[in-house]
C-alpha cells in the first residue's frame, strides 16, 4: 500500500490549521512601511489571524502556532534569474509582539530556520530578498528534511518554472491532532508539509504533495503525491479557486522521477572542509548538503559559509 494512504490517514483528524480554537486575539494591522502592498485575493487560500503581502509572497500567520499557516508565491523565469542577495534572518514587526518570533529562538532548538517562499526564489530585488528572511516566512525544519528533499524541490520549482513560463506555489505546515510539540516552547513543530503547484500557461495543470517531515529524497517524492482535492480536504485550504483546474486527478507537472540538477554550475565532492576553501556560496551550500561537511554551518540555520554568502 503506497505511503500515501498512512498519511492520509495519519491527518484524518486534522483540525483546521488556521487557529479556529487558538487563543483568542485581535488581527493586527500590518504597518510595515516595508510591506505596503495590497494582498490579491487569489493568493489568499483562506484567512488566518494575519495575512502579511510581501514582494514576492503573501503569508498567513498564525498566532497561536507562531508559524505561517501558508505562504503563496509566483514564480517566473524574469524573477528566478536572481539578484545575488542574501540577507540576515530578523523578526517580523508587522506582527503583534506576543506572536513574534526571533532568530534567537531557533538557537540550540535542533532545527532548521526553514524557508517557505525560499529565499534563491525571492532574490530578484534587495527588497525581496531581505524580506524572505523575515521570520514569519520560517518554519522549524529538521536538518535532514530541509537540506536534503525540501532543497531539491524548491530547484525543481525553479526548474519547472522555466519549462512552464509561471508556477504558482502554495506551501506551508500540516498538524495532526498528535502534534503537540513545540520548539523552546514557542513554536509548533509540524509533522509534515505541503507543497501545491499550478501551471497557468500549461493548461493549469496542477500537482500536490504531503510531506513527512523527515528526511527525503526527490526520487521519492511520487509515493507523497496526492490530489489537489485531497490536500484541501486535509488543510482546509481553497487552492487556486480562480482557476478552472481538475483538483481530483493525480496531474504531472514538469520531471520529478530524478534529483533535480544544481542551478548553478556543477560541484563534486573533494577534500575540502573548511570555507576559506570555497569559491563561492554556491560551492560553499552544495559542500554543506552534499557532502555533509557539517562545519561549514557553524550556527546550524542551514546556510553555509555565510561570510561569502551575506
Amino acid at each position: 500500500m503506497r505511503k500515501l494512504l498512512v498519511i492520509t490517514c495519519s491527518f484524518a483528524l486534522l483540525a483546521c490549521q488556521s487557529s479556529n480554537n487558538a487563543i483568542e486575539m485581535q488581527q493586527a494591522t500590518d504597518n510595515d512601511p516595508s510591506s505596503p502592498l495590497t494582498c490579491s485575493k487569489i493568493d489568499i487560500p483562506s484567512q488566518s489571524d494575519q495575512t502579511i503581502c510581501r514582494d514576492g509572497y503573501t503569508v498567513g500567520f498564525n498566532y497561536l502556532n507562531r508559524v505561517a499557516d501558508w505562504v503563496s508565491y509566483t514564480l517566473t523565469p524574469e524573477r528566478i534569474s536572481g539578484f545575488v542577495s542574501i540577507e540576515s534572518f530578523s523578526s517580523d514587526a508587522s506582527l503583534p509582539v506576543s506572536a513574534q518570533v526571533t532568530p534567537a529562538d531557533y538557537i540550540g532548538s535542533g532545527y532548521d530556520r526553514g524557508h517557505l517562499a525560499p529565499a534563491a526564489s525571492m532574490d530578484f530585488t534587495v527588497a525581496s530578498a531581505k524580506q524572505s528572511f523575515l521570520m514569519s516566512n520560517i518554519a522549524p525544519q529538521l536538518a535532514e528534511f530541509n537540506r536534503q528533499g525540501w532543497a531539491e524541490l524548491e530547484t525543481w520549482e525553479r526548474q519547472c518554472t522555466q519549462q512552464v513560463g509561471a508556477l504558482k506555489v502554495v506551501t506551508g505546515p500540516l498538524y495532526s491532532k498528535q502534534d503537540n510539540q513545540w520548539m523552546n516552547n514557542k513554536v509548533r513543530i509540524p509533522s509534515a508539509y505541503f507543497k501545491a503547484y499550478l501551471a497557468p500557461q500549461a493548461a493549469n495543470t496542477n500537482m500536490a504533495f504531503i510531506i513527512p517531515h523527515q528526511r527525503f529524497d526527490l526520487s521519492e517524492i511520487n509515493q507523497f503525491q496526492v490530489t489537489m482535492y485531497q490536500l484541501e480536504q486535509l488543510s482546509n485550504l481553497s487552492l487556486f479557486q480562480p482557476f478552472n483546474t481538475n483538483k481530483n486527478t493525480l496531474l504531472s507537472l514538469c520531471q520529478l522521477t530524478n534529483k533535480a540538477a544544481p542551478d548553478h554550475q556543477a560541484f563534486s565532492c573533494q577534500d575540502k572542509y573548511y570555507c576559506n576553501e570555497m569559491t563561492s556560496c554556491q560551492e560553499a551550500q552544495f559542500y554543506l548538503n552534499s557532502c555533509g561537511i557539517d562545519r561549514l554551518d557553524n550556527d546550524n540555520d542551514g546556510l553555509a559559509c555565510e561570510s561569502l554568502c551575506f
